[in-house]
């Protein structure tokens, strides 16, 4: 009998979405306390703090790419690829509530 392991890519996003919600576990209680606008306030900050975050990592994502392609380590279609996948996933942020605004409209 073999026991089939799990790609350590599955393990990384089950890691990650675990620390997320812990994030926002912690970050939530306060922001009950003082009614909707602190609420909103809160989670201002956090997507904020979210997307600074997630900026300076696509950064460093087509930085790495770069230099790899610079030193010829891999070829500049690759470099495309990777600014192309970062715009793509860039963008989800604005189609979603777009998508949303179809149906609630």
């Amino acid at each position: 009998m073999f026991i089939k392991r799990k790609p350590a890519a599955s393990r990384l996003v089950k890691v990650l979405l675990a620390i997320m919600l812990g994030v926002a576990a912690v970050a939530a209680p306060p922001a009950f306390a003082g009614g909707l606008s602190a609420g909103t306030q809160a989670a201002d900050t956090f997507y904020t703090w979210m997307y600074s975050i997630l900026g300076i990592l696509s950064g460093c994502y087509l930085l790495y790419k770069g230099g790899m392609a610079w030193t010829d380590r891999e070829h500049w279609s690759d470099f495309g690829i990777g600014v192309a996948k970062v715009a793509a996933v860039g963008a989800v942020s604005v189609l979603g509530p777009w998508a949303w605004s179809l149906f609630v409209n």
